[in-house]
């Protein structure tokens, strides 16, 4: 098949009927994972992505996660859906970003820092509970996140829902923060500690 005018003759000149016009997808898609909320209250929580692409249009996603600032992993591969359930672990903090795929085999470049994080935290659910003799020091140690804020909390009575802070917020320096009650004067008090946003 030619597009000149006298298929014999390469002087006849071309025929623009006999011609098609071909475009190339060269340029790779753009995606993101929505913003999170800081803190996730449940463990399990729901994560959503998108992306846009000027060519061939959107083929699939990779969802890439990351705990604790660690190394990143593939949680989703080659996924067509842009919203998944994650399960994550209490205390943890867990950063996500999503590469899209068009349909030409554009993909886009690898990122080095998430589109989003969030922090899993029970929130409010008491952790301790400590008897004490009267005027006695209560000391208190818990798992924590470098860098976050905590609040320490006690209670004489946890069916009535009365809590009160113990002193100001604590700033976590490793992986284990203490606090100490120094003015408990019933038998029994309860405990809870409150990572804050």
């Amino acid at each position: 098949m030619t597009d000149l005018l006298d298929p014999t003759n390469p002087n006849s000149g071309t025929d623009t009927n006999r011609q098609a016009l071909v475009t190339l997808d060269v340029t790779p898609p753009i995606s993101a994972v929505t913003g999170l909320a800081p803190v996730q209250t449940s463990n399990s929580f729901v994560v959503n992505w998108s992306g846009t692409d000027v060519g061939s249009g959107i083929d699939s996603f990779d969802i890439y996660v990351s705990t604790n600032g660690g190394p990143w992993s593939l949680w989703l591969a080659r996924t067509n859906s842009t919203s998944a359930i994650f399960n994550g672990q209490v205390s943890n903090t867990y950063g996500f970003f999503s590469i899209a795929r068009d349909l030409a085999g554009n993909k886009e470049a690898l990122k080095s820092a998430p589109d989003t994080t969030t922090t899993v935290s029970p929130g409010t659910t008491p952790v301790f509970q400590t008897v004490v003799n009267t005027g006695g020091l209560v000391s208190l140690t818990w798992s924590s996140i470098l860098g976050r804020n905590y609040q320490l909390q006690s209670s004489g009575d946890l069916s009535a829902g009365n809590w009160s802070n113990l002193g100001p917020s604590v700033t976590a320096t490793n992986a284990l923060t203490s606090a100490s009650d120094s003015s408990s004067t019933s038998s029994q008090r309860f405990y809870r500690v409150i990572l804050l946003p």
